[in-house]
């Protein structure tokens, strides 16, 4: 009875990201009870994104909606690719970012060109240029096993190009151009971390004061001051 009572109200693209991701899942009762608690106010407000925030900070399925958010991501840039191999002037080649700081398995795939498996082949130059320069497709990149742009914390970003933009520039001439190369700073970064933590803190203690004002429990009273408690030693 339980079980269905949280199938029913808990965010159906959640349920079915669990049974995909965990067919069958090692969760604590007492934990998914707490969390579909929680995430039950959550759309009360209406908030599906804050709904599977909750969640998952509550039960522990970070790993599962990481892999969950990273297919929806995959989807969406396949669909953009998709999108640009057939508007009024195609765009066929995708140049990718470089990051000095990157992951080792992601460090031979940046800073270069690629191209939709789908692009135009009767379009001699376009062939030769391919050919020439054994230039990969960006689908290759995007699936198993180097998941470029959709694995999680993954920097990564990418810019369509037309083909004459490719065929007349070098790639570092692109890169400068689409300001595509970023360099390491480990003050900046580290300042920069800081500063998304703090807005992090600062958005979730909005939202659980929130759902505190819409219905008070122990566990919002303590997820508040706990949130307090990190801003402030943030600042220090």
């Amino acid at each position: 009875m339980w079980k269905a009572r949280v199938e029913e109200r808990t965010p159906k693209l959640l349920i079915k990201a669990l049974k995909k991701a965990t067919p069958k899942p090692i969760l604590c009762k007492e934990l998914l009870k707490q969390a579909y608690f929680i995430g039950k106010r959550a759309l009360l407000l209406n908030d599906l994104g804050l709904a599977i925030t909750l969640i998952v900070k509550k039960s522990g399925l970070k790993k599962v909606i990481q892999n969950f958010l990273a297919k929806q991501k995959e989807i969406l840039i396949k669909d953009t690719i998709k999108y640009n191999r057939n508007i009024y002037t195609p765009k066929m080649f995708y140049l990718v970012s470089k990051h000095l700081d990157t992951a080792d398995d992601h460090a031979e795939y940046q800073g270069r060109i690629y191209v939709d498996k789908d692009y135009d082949k009767t379009d001699i130059f376009l062939k030769d240029y391919v050919e020439k320069n054994n230039v990969q497709t960006i689908q290759s990149i995007i699936e198993k096993p180097i998941y470029m742009f959709v694995r999680p914390n993954c920097r990564h970003r990418f810019v369509a190009l037309t083909r004459n933009e490719v065929l007349n520039c070098d790639i570092s001439t692109l890169l400068k151009k689409y300001n595509m190369i970023d360099v390491y700073d480990k003050d900046k970064l580290k300042k920069q971390h800081i500063e998304n933590r703090l807005n992090q803190y600062h958005r979730d203690l909005t939202l659980f004061k929130k759902l505190n004002d819409y219905h008070s429990i122990p566990t919002l009273y303590y997820m508040i001051n706990h949130t307090k408690n990190f801003i402030k030693h943030s600042y220090l």
